[in-house]
């Protein structure tokens, strides 16, 4: 279930479906597996359906203290998704344990596959040095590169326009940086990032408290609460996915439950209050899903 309104003009657009997800995975040898995942889309509101989609398939290589993912692998970046939360044509490595150096390049599609609005593919590199905690403060900072020819969405000659460019750009150069803080089950988290070519829209942040144990309903009574406040700036949040709560071009506040009444059954909830950051437009949106893990 979605529904979002635009508190200006009173428009609401209401939507009703689901996903059905398969991710097999395959043991190549000792250290080597081959993993893919599939998605098929039915809209209740239309009655219709889509043909299972190849969404990832990639190998991977795990040894120890380092790991290689090779072909449409995912590219959620460690901001919490704040640049990326989208998959990436291409490989990435990662090296050490607690603390780990990662690196990635590839392309990200465009047309039916863009996730910021490009019409064509994005090239796109990253690397990011992580510290990975189970209790206490973690954070880690990066370095984000992206290439496309309509990059700079909404450029435009008027000179009294906050889209304005004397050159418009087809590149982005991203430092972000990201620090939390975990005791129990009370995860506190935060991240900026910064686009140094980019002439407006070209930072973004987030902040959000969260508390709970929710892990993909895999025992009963698991739950979790979670509030923060948001701002993804078109030019910063790169391929990223925002589709639940505050989204893509938008600032605002957002909050969230999750519940399992049963083993392996999830129930999720989402209320976001935001508006546009260049038009200054504003909505509500919520957003209710059941999960199911097989």
């Amino acid at each position: 279930y979605n529904k979002l309104e635009n508190r200006d003009t009173d428009a609401e657009t209401t939507s009703n479906g689901g996903v059905f997800r398969l991710e097999p995975r395959a043991e190549v040898s000792d250290h080597w597996t081959a993993n893919a995942r599939f998605d098929a889309i039915f809209a209740m509101d239309d009655d219709t359906t889509t043909d299972a989609k190849l969404k990832r398939v990639f190998a991977e290589g795990n040894y120890d203290n380092f790991i290689i993912r090779l072909g449409r692998i995912e590219f959620f970046t460690p901001e919490d998704g704040l640049i990326s939360d989208s998959v990436i044509s291409g490989g990435q490595l990662t090296f050490g344990n607690k603390w780990t150096l990662n690196l990635i390049g590839g392309r990200v599609g465009g047309g039916d596959e863009a996730e910021y609005g490009a019409d064509d593919t994005t090239d796109l590199a990253g690397a990011w040095i992580q510290y990975n905690t189970n209790s206490g403060l973690y954070g880690g900072a990066g370095y984000y590169f992206a290439k496309d020819s309509d990059f700079l969405i909404g450029t435009t000659t008027n000179h009294n326009s906050p889209a304005y460019s004397d050159t418009p750009k087809n590149e982005a150069h991203i430092l972000a940086a990201n620090l939390g803080y975990k005791a129990g089950d009370l995860n506190l988290r935060g991240s900026y990032a910064q686009n140094t070519e980019a002439d407006y829209e070209d930072y973004g942040w987030q902040a959000e408290a969260r508390y709970g144990n929710y892990q993909d309903a895999k025992e009963v009574g698991q739950y979790a609460l979670w509030a923060g406040y948001a701002r993804f700036g078109k030019n910063v949040a790169i391929a990223s996915n925002q589709t639940d709560d505050v989204q893509t071009g938008a600032r605002g506040w957002h909050i969230g439950l999750a519940y399992a009444p049963f083993r392996n059954i999830g129930l999720i909830a989402r209320y976001a209050d935001f508006k546009t950051i260049t038009g200054g437009e504003k909505y509500r949106k919520m957003f209710g899903r059941v999960e199911f893990f097989f």
